[in-house]
């Protein structure tokens, strides 16, 4: 399954915002966009909000982007 999140880094909090279309979720992260934190604390946020392990949690696209899959 190939998911299509909006991420909003260094936020106050870990939340999932909503969805943008029907095929984007917006979530926002408290990491900052640098070094890849953003993207760990994502993984790890997607994981825990869906009961899988990190390591079933990849991203394909958008490593350095707002918009990732």
């Amino acid at each position: 399954m190939i998911l299509t999140v909006h991420v909003k880094a260094n936020a106050k909090e870990n939340k999932v915002l909503g969805w943008m279309d029907e095929g984007t979720v917006r979530i926002s992260i408290k990491a900052p966009a640098v070094e890849g934190k953003a993207n760990a604390e994502l993984i790890h946020f997607i994981a825990d909000k869906l009961d899988l392990p990190k390591s079933a949690v990849d991203i394909k696209r958008g490593h350095n982007a707002p918009i990732k899959h």
